[in-house]
């Protein structure tokens, strides 16, 4: 049975916060307004314990000793997100050691924030980029475990809430290699990019501009973090 701590008081220290957490906890960064803990709760198998902090207390302590913490930590929807963590060494040590880090839609890819963790990706930021909002996609890698790992996706279901494209933009065309499934937007704007980093994932999936998510966005969720688990346990 899953257990759920929430911490939503800033006075309460971290550290007595961490005292039982095992290395297979995800980790929620909500403000709570519209929050992915739901449907991990009701469907996911896998985790004891899922645990949600504002991003205002958690983001500026994500150091490397917090974030081993935990095996997946997870930005929830939130249409301009909630900023950035400065320090990207710490996430690059995270993820090499084999962390997962799961972002959505705004939350790196917005150009009020002074943060970089968006370099992660090899991007940067810009103002010079086009707009379309789009709720239709396409899949690139049919194959991928994803559309498979806990609920069998149906390949013709494939509606999503309306998104666009972030700010951001690619140093090189490498990334392409990490897509796989873009907007319908005839620009190729990515809505799920899977980047290997040493032995974790760090994962882009464009979804939360416009809400409520789709019964599809739902099932693709939950399959991103089943197939993460299984990596972990294999």
């Amino acid at each position: 049975m899953i257990k759920i701590n929430q911490c939503l008081d800033e006075n309460i220290k971290l550290k007595q916060e961490l005292i039982d957490y095992k290395k297979n906890n995800i980790l929620l960064i909500s403000d709570g307004s519209y929050s992915l803990l739901k449907y991990a709760l009701q469907i996911s198998p896998y985790y004891n314990k899922i645990t949600v902090l504002p991003p205002d207390y958690i983001i500026p302590r994500l150091n490397e000793n917090i974030m081993n913490n935990f095996k997946i930590i997870i930005y929830d929807l939130k249409d301009s997100g909630y900023g950035t963590n400065d320090d990207i060494n710490e996430m690059r040590k995270y993820l090499n050691k084999g962390g997962n880090i799961i972002v959505t839609h705004d939350q790196w890819f917005h150009t009020t924030y002074k943060g970089k963790s968006y370099e992660l990706f090899d991007a940067i930021l810009t103002n010079d980029r086009y707009f379309k909002h789009c709720n239709k996609i396409k899949i690139l890698q049919n194959e991928h475990p994803v559309f498979s790992s806990f609920y069998k996706i149906d390949k013709n279901d494939l509606s999503i809430s309306y998104t666009h494209a972030g700010y951001n933009k690619y140093l090189n065309k490498d990334y392409l290699n990490d897509m796989v499934i873009e907007l319908d937007d005839d620009h190729h704007t990515d809505y799920l990019l899977i980047k290997d980093f040493g032995k974790g994932k760090l994962i882009y999936w464009n979804s939360g501009h416009e809400l409520p998510i789709t019964n599809f966005e739902e099932k693709l969720f939950i399959n991103i973090i089943s197939w993460l688990y299984k990596l972990n346990n294999n």
